[in-house]
């Protein structure tokens, strides 16, 4: 089957619940965000197969680094689960022969008359909010699942988490999360979805205020879930590490006072750069990973400078005791904005350079790269 690209098309979807003769109808209307398609490339990542979580202190309160609220779904229809009233969509108790209890999903919206947008979604933990912030690089949603019909090697639904502000971050499916070759029904399968692999950079949803999980789906299907939980999973988590920057060679290169030492931030998103700032003389300062250049001046007193630029990711500062260096050395702090880039990797080749204004007596450049290595103690 041709990999599909699932549309997210805006519609409301119901998220209050009435109760009536034992039906859940939905009763509200929130947005669904437009985004330009749930196929997303994700990292490729290790699971990590453990028979105890990471953290857990006592074997009867399972949990991974804190995070208790693991079971997202286990069996029957409950008020914690709403889905799409249409035609288009089936949720209905599973009884399968091998005494699984959990439900049966049948959907198809090339039908005629179908609504821009089917799903489901489960309020887990009794709608209260989740803080998964901790975990993003430590737990993966586990689904356990098999198909009713046929033997489908790709499913076309799509998963999002929403926080309590309605703001949804999206994964798509993909066969890499199966965790066996496709699907058929005699036997069930398990599909893992790395937390960090949700495209959180894209979204503005809060990792700390979860609401839901969300289940969109595409095209047609008939499968079963029997049961839904968070599990631990050896993810990548972001490392702080340090360096300086590399001599690369060309007229009036790098001097030996003009060495430059970073810091870069275990989010990827905070810099730090020590001198040799306060001995330039004026001119522009460029750093290739910045969206554009800072022009730096010298202020009143040889002292001091001032940095004169467009975007207020970077300022003067000095060192603390939280950066790794001795506090109080004069640095430049940036902080790249997350909707303009996507932070600093490490080994990557980032460039800086520095020239001079002209009508200056000095006329040094300075241009190298980063060479990065794990800072101390991390």
């Amino acid at each position: 089957m041709a990999p599909l690209s699932l549309k997210l098309i805006r519609s409301g979807i119901g998220v209050g619940l009435l109760f009536l003769n034992s039906q859940i109808i939905p009763l509200h209307a929130q947005p669904v965000i437009q985004l330009d398609s749930v196929e997303v490339a994700a990292r490729q990542s290790r699971m990590l197969e453990q028979s105890l979580y990471p953290g857990n202190t006592e074997e009867n309160d399972p949990n991974i680094y804190g995070f208790r609220a693991l079971d997202v779904y286990k069996e029957g229809l409950s008020s914690e689960i709403w889905s799409s009233k249409t035609p288009c969509l089936r949720v209905s108790p599973l009884k399968d022969p091998d005494g699984a209890q959990g439900l049966a999903l049948k959907w198809d919206k090339l039908a005629e008359g179908c609504p821009a947008w089917i799903g489901l979604g489960i309020g887990w933990d009794a709608w209260a909010p989740k803080n998964m912030e901790q975990v993003i690089h430590h737990a993966a949603l586990n689904i356990r699942l098999k198909a009713l019909e046929g033997q489908p090697k790709n499913i076309p639904v799509a998963f999002a988490l929403e926080d309590y502000s309605g703001a949804q971050c999206w994964l798509g499916f993909k066969a890499k999360y199966l965790q066996k070759t496709g699907l058929n029904n005699s036997e069930w399968n398990e599909l893992r979805l790395p937390l960090e692999d949700f495209e959180w950079e894209r979204s503005q949803a809060q990792p700390a205020q979860i609401k839901q999980l969300i289940i969109q789906f595409e095209a047609r299907g008939n499968m079963a879930i029997d049961e839904i939980s968070w599990v631990p999973h050896a993810g990548n988590p972001p490392q702080m590490w340090h360096g300086r920057w590399v001599n690369e060679g060309g007229l009036n290169s790098m001097a030996p006072d003009h060495d430059v030492r970073f810091l870069v931030g275990k989010n990827g998103r905070d810099l730090l750069l020590l001198s040799p700032f306060d001995t330039l003389t004026a001119g522009t300062f460029t750093l290739s990973a910045l969206p554009e250049q800072a022009r730096i001046r010298r202020a009143g007193k040889l002292s001091d400078f001032v940095i004169q630029s467009d975007s207020p990711f970077i300022k003067r500062s000095v060192t603390t005791a939280a950066d790794g260096f001795a506090p109080g050395i004069p640095c430049l702090r940036i902080t790249l904005p997350p909707d303009r880039h996507p932070g600093l990797l490490r080994n990557q080749p980032y460039y800086l350079s520095f020239q001079a204004d002209p009508q200056t007596s000095s006329h040094a450049i300075i241009w190298g790269a980063i060479q990065a290595h794990d800072h101390a103690g991390q």
